[in-house]
């Protein structure tokens, strides 16, 4: 049995056997393989206008209405993985130009995974340029407390090396 078209192309599904499958050679596009390729070439090229377009082919969780498929839970660590630090980079690359946009794009981030370190370095680092180096210090303390709570564990050398340079004064 053949299907009504789908997407304006018809004999793209079929039932075999009681189930439904992909008639022939034909291509069909997937949002979250796009999402994959769009995401390693930004994260590869580091170019502002790649890594926005791979931020916004993100579409969020995965199946979302799959809240409990256990089968689900590392693809979707996974790209939301990739969105987090497409966001960083992306981040980083307007900080100078556009530290509030920065600020923005982290705080999402960070609302995901709020122990997403290089996430808080890079807010760290948005605070000090705005002239708000004790709110980034303040950043750096709650991280300490987080991971602490968490993990018992210390924030990576990164971390601590950027909190020594704002607290002696240094730029980021």
């Amino acid at each position: 049995h053949a299907m009504a078209p789908v997407g304006g192309r018809a004999g793209v599904l079929s039932i075999r056997e009681e189930q439904v499958v992909l008639a022939g050679p034909a291509q069909v596009e997937v949002d979250v393989v796009q999402f994959e390729l769009a995401a390693a070439n930004a994260l590869n090229t580091g170019d502002e206008a790649t890594l926005r377009a791979a931020a916004d082919l993100y579409g969020g969780d995965l199946l979302p209405d799959l809240p409990d498929a256990g089968w689900l839970y590392a693809r979707r660590a996974a790209l939301g993985e990739s969105h987090r630090e497409i966001s960083v980079k992306l981040a980083t690359t307007v900080q100078l130009c556009a530290p509030e946009q920065a600020f923005l794009a982290l705080a999402g981030v960070l609302e995901s995974d709020p122990l997403h370190e290089g996430a808080v370095r890079a807010q760290m680092k948005v605070l000090a340029q705005l002239g708000r180096r004790s709110a980034a210090l303040a950043r750096y303390e709650q991280l300490v407390d987080d991971l602490l709570h968490a993990f018992g564990t210390d924030p990576d050398s990164q971390t601590v090396a950027l909190f020594r340079r704002l607290l002696a004064g240094s730029p980021a």
